[in-house]
């Protein structure tokens, strides 16, 4: 598959994860401590297991590290539902990030069809 840092899902990745670190700031001023902490590793493992798969060298693995990474994207958006509901993030803020990872989970789903 090449050089992951050229994946533009995986740049993404990594600008989004650096949002959702000031998301986790901002929930453990609330005292969500819990709520920060698993956002941030799951913001963090999109693309660490991206780049982790490309470097495995089969495409099988490939695959497999990439739908792994695609479900942690769905376990942030999960949390950001969560955030949400418990009212721990502005809507503005809510709005631009969940677009995000709405974009990031249909960019993981072409980059597994191209696989």
């Amino acid at each position: 598959m090449g050089d992951f840092k050229q994946l533009q899902v995986w740049q993404r990745s990594i600008a989004f994860a650096t949002r959702i670190d000031r998301l986790a700031l901002a929930l453990v001023q609330q005292r969500r401590f819990g709520m920060a902490d698993q956002i941030r590793r799951a913001a963090e493992s999109i693309g660490a297991n991206l780049a982790e798969g490309c470097g495995r060298g089969t495409p099988g693995e490939t695959r497999q590290y990439t739908r792994i990474a695609r479900g942690s994207a769905h376990e942030v958006e999960s949390l950001l539902l969560h955030a949400k509901s418990l009212r721990c993030i502005a809507e503005g803020d809510w709005h631009a990030l969940y677009g995000d990872i709405s974009e990031i989970g249909r960019m993981f789903t072409g980059l597994l069809r191209s696989i």
